[in-house]
C-alpha cells in the first residue's frame, strides 16, 4: 500500500511548511501589544505542533532542511520586549503578572521546547543555533530573567510557574546545544559563566527542577575541558557556584543516606547492604560533575579547601605541582572550620563510590593521586575539629559538619581500600617495590626515593608499576591507592585515633574486674612466704598492660587532639574496618601495624560494643589480614599467653562462668555453684 503511506508524509511536510511560513506573520502581531491576546492562541497551537514533530529523529531532520531553527530564533526578540516590560513595570502590575505577560512567558516556554527538541542530537540544528547567535539570544533572555527575579518578592516569584518552566527549558536547550562539541561549549561557557550560572543556581532555590539541567550544562561544558574545570574549582565565583549547588542538593534531601551498622558490602565480610540508597532521588548530573572534578581530575583539594568557612590563601594554583598544591591546601584547610557544604561534598563522593561498587566491584577505578592523599589530611583535620564537640553519638549525618566530614571521609577511604582489595584477590604473586618513602614528582608522578628510581607516565592518575629490583617480597600486587594512603600516614593516624578513643566499653569492664581479682589474690597470699602461681599473679598486670596500650592518656600532646569518645554510631568500627581493608595482602601495611605496636591494640577491638555494631567481626577480619603470610606478626601473636579470665556480670547472670582448663589451657564455660 505505497499510496497510503505517502499521503500522510506529504500532509506532514505541507503542515511543517505551513507552520514555518506563518511564523513571520505571528512576529508582526507580537510586536503590537494590543493584538497579542488575539494572536496567542494560533501561535501556541503552531509551536506545540512543532514540539511534537521535533520529538522524532525524522521530524528533526525535516525541520532542519526547512531552516526551522532560524525561523524560531527570529521570534524571540518579540518575547524579550514583554519580559522587559514586566520587569520594569510598576509593582502593582508586576506582582499580579498581567495576563498578556503571563501568556508571553508561556509561549516563550513552548518555543524554547521546540528548539530544545530540534537540538537534541541533530548536528545541523545545533550548528544553525550557534550560527544564528542563539547562545547570545539565550544570554539576553537569562539577563532579563535575572533582573526580573531580583525585583520580585520571593514568595510571589516562587508562585509563578511560567518562570520556573522557562528556567528549566532554557537550561535544557543549552545542554542540548553544548552536546555538539567544543565550539558550542566554549560559546556557552564564555557567555554564561560565571555570572549567569550563579543566577541560575540562585533561582534553583525556588525551582528545584532547574538545578538538574544546570548541572547538565555545567558537566557538558566541563567534560574533558581542563580549562573550564580549573575555573570552576577556583576560589572565586566558581567555588560559590558549586557551594550553591551542594547546599541546594542537601536542601532537597537528594542524598538520602541509609547508614547501616554491619559491613561495607565487600566479599570480605560476606554481608551485603546498600548504604546509600538514593539512586531514584539524586541529581545524577551533579554526581557526574563531582566525579570528574574530585575523582577523575586533581581538583578535589582546591574545591574542598575553597568551600570552607574562611580562606587564608587567595592566590591561584596551577593544580599541576601536586606536592606543593597539597601543602597549600592542607595549610588552607587548617585555617578554617568545616562546613555543611564540605560534608555534603564528601557524602556525594561516598554515594558515587558505593554505587560503583554495587554495579561492579571489580571495575577499574580512576582516581586522581592528590585526591587519595588529601583524604588523609581531611580525616586528620576533621577529627581534630570534632574532638571538642560533645553530645550523644548518633547515626550519620549528625548535623555537626566536622563529625559528618570525618564520618564520610572514613567511609570513602574504607570503600577505596575495599574495592582495590577485591581486584587484588586473584592476582599472581609478583615482586614489586613501592617505596614507603616515595613522594610526588613536580608533574604529579609517583616516584621512589631509593637508588632504583623509575619514571612512569601517569599524569594525574594512578597506574600499576612493576620493578625488577625490590626490597620487599610482596605476597600479591598491592594497589597504589592503598599504598598511597599507607605511605602518607593513614595507618599511624588510624592507630593514634584508636588509642585516643581508649579501650571499648566491654574491655573497660574486664579491666575493672581484673583489679578486684588481683586484690583478692594479694589478700589470699598475705603472710605466706611463697608467692602464688606466676600465671595467676601476672593476670592483673597483663590486663593493665593491655589497657595502657589503649589508654589515650599515654598519647603525646599533639595526639591528644583526637577524639576521646565515639563521635557517631560506628566511629570505632570504621577506624578498625579501614585497617582491615588496607592491610589485605599488603605486606608494607602489615609491617607498619606491628612496628607501631598496633597488633595488641587491634586484638582489643575484637569484642562486642553496643555503639559500634559489628566491631568484633571487623576486628577479627583485621587480625586475619595482619597475620596472613607474615611470620613476624604471627610470632608476635603466638607469643601471647593466656594468663587468666575475668567473668563479667553479664556472664555470671546466666549462671555460668569462664575458667581455664588446667589440661588444655583453654577457656571453658562451667556452671556457677549455687551458694
Amino acid at each position: 500500500m505505497p499510496g497510503s503511506t505517502e499521503a500522510p508524509r506529504g500532509e506532514m511536510e505541507s503542515e511543517e511548511c505551513r507552520i514555518l511560513s506563518s511564523l513571520p506573520s505571528f512576529a508582526l502581531n507580537l510586536s503590537n501589544f494590543s493584538s497579542f491576546c488575539s494572536s496567542s492562541l494560533p501561535l501556541e497551537e503552531a509551536l506545540s505542533r512543532l514540539v511534537q514533530i521535533a520529538r522524532s529523529t525524522e521530524g528533526r531532520q525535516k525541520l532542519a532542511d526547512l531552516q526551522a531553527v532560524p525561523s524560531l530564533l527570529a521570534l524571540i526578540p518579540c518575547f524579550l520586549s514583554y519580559i522587559s516590560f514586566t520587569a520594569q513595570a510598576e509593582p502593582s502590575l508586576r506582582d499580579g503578572f498581567p495576563l498578556a505577560e503571563r501568556e508571553a512567558v508561556q509561549l516563550l516556554v513552548i518555543l524554547l521546547r521546540a528548539l530544545r527538541n530540534l537540538c537534541a542530537g541533530e548536528a545541523s540544528n545545533q550548528d544553525a543555533f550557534r550560527a544564528c547567535k542563539g547562545v547570545e539570544t539565550l544570554a539576553l533572555i537569562s539577563q532579563s530573567l535575572m533582573f526580573f527575579s531580583a525585583s520580585v518578592d520571593e514568595k510571589k516569584l516562587y508562585a509563578s510557574p511560567p518562570l520556573g518552566d522557562l528556567f528549566k527549558v532554557l537550561l535544557q536547550l543549552l545542554g542540548n546545544v553544548a552536546g555538539r562539541g567544543d565550539e558550542n561549549r566554549t560559546a556557552i561557557w564564555d557567555k554564561f559563566f560565571p555570572d549567569l550560572m550563579l543566577g541560575f543556581a540562585q533561582a534553583s532555590y525556588f525551582w528545584k527542577d532547574a538545578q538538574e539541567p544546570l548541572c547538565m550544562v555545567l558537566f557538558t561544558c566541563c567534560h574533558l575541558r581542563d580549562d573550564h574545570l580549573r575555573e570552576l574549582s577556583d576560589d572565586g565565583k566558581g567555588a560559590a557556584l558549586l557551594a550553591m549547588l551542594l547546599v541546594k542538593n542537601e536542601r532537597d534531601a537528594s542524598v538520602q543516606i541509609q547508614r547501616c551498622s554491619d559491613s561495607d558490602g565487600t566479599q570480605h565480610s560476606g554481608q551485603q547492604y546498600d548504604m546509600f540508597n538514593s539512586r531514584s532521588t539524586e541529581n545524577e548530573w551533579l554526581k557526574l560533575l563531582v566525579r570528574e572534578l574530585c575523582l577523575e581530575k586533581p581538583y578535589f583539594p582546591a574545591i574542598f579547601a575553597n568551600l570552607g568557612s574562611s580562606t587564608s590563601l587567595t592566590s591561584k594554583s596551577s593544580y599541576v605541582e601536586i606536592y606543593d598544591a597539597r601543602a597549600k591546601f592542607r595549610f588552607q584547610l587548617e585555617q578554617q572550620n568545616l562546613t555543611t557544604v564540605q560534608a555534603n561534598l564528601l557524602c556525594i563522593l561516598c554515594s558515587i563510590l558505593y554505587e560503583d561498587a554495587e554495579d561492579d566491584m571489580t571495575a577499574t577505578m580512576k582516581i586522581a593521586i592528590n585526591t587519595v592523599v588529601f583524604l588523609v589530611d581531611v580525616i586528620s583535620h576533621s577529627a581534630q575539629c570534632a574532638a571538642s564537640l560533645s553530645g550523644e553519638a548518633c547515626e550519620l549525618p549528625t548535623g555537626f559538619p566536622a563529625i559528618d566530614a570525618l564520618g564520610y571521609s572514613l567511609l570513602l577511604v574504607r570503600k577505596l581500600c575495599a574495592m582495590e582489595s577485591i581486584r587484588d584477590n586473584d592476582k599472581e604473586v609478583v615482586r614489586e617495590d613501592l617505596d614507603p618513602a616515595g613522594g610526588f614528582h613536580e608533574a604529579g608522578v609517583l616516584v621512589s626515593s631509593d637508588p632504583f628510581k623509575q619514571k612512569c607516565q601517569m599524569g594525574s592518575h594512578l597506574v600499576t608499576t612493576n620493578r625488577s629490583e625490590s626490597r620487599f617480597e610482596w605476597k600479591s600486587s598491592p594497589s597504589q591507592v592503598r599504598y598511597l594512603l599507607a605511605s602518607h600516614g593513614l595507618v599511624p593516624l588510624m592507630l593514634k585515633m584508636l588509642q585516643a578513643l581508649g579501650p571499648p566499653a566491654t574491655f573497660e569492664k574486664v579491666a575493672g574486674l581484673s583489679e578486684s581479682v588481683e586484690q583478692s589474690q594479694q589478700q589470699d597470699h598475705v603472710g605466706n612466704s611463697v608467692s602464688g602461681n606466676d600465671n595467676e599473679s601476672s593476670f592483673g598486670s597483663l590486663i593493665h598492660d593491655a589497657v595502657n596500650v589503649c589508654d589515650g592518656n599515654n598519647l603525646s600532646e599533639s595526639d591528644k587532639l583526637f577524639p576521646s569518645k565515639n563521635l557517631y554510631r560506628g566511629f570505632r568500627r570504621d577506624l578498625v574496618s579501614i585497617i582491615a581493608n588496607i592491610s589485605y595482602r599488603h605486606f608494607y601495611v602489615q609491617e607498619q601495624i606491628r612496628e607501631n605496636n598496633g597488633l595488641l591494640l587491634l586484638l582489643q577491638q575484637c569484642m562486642v560494643d553496643k555503639d559500634n555494631p559489628f566491631l568484633r567481626e571487623w576486628g577479627l577480619w583485621a587480625i586475619r589480614n595482619l597475620l596472613y603470610d607474615n611470620e613476624k606478626n604471627q610470632q608476635e601473636v603466638a607469643s601471647l599467653q593466656l594468663k587468666g579470665v575475668a567473668n563479667t556480670s553479664e556472664i555470671l547472670q546466666t549462671g555460668l562462668s569462664v575458667e581455664i582448663d588446667p589440661t588444655t589451657q583453654r577457656p571453658k564455660l562451667v556452671n556457677v555453684p549455687v551458694k
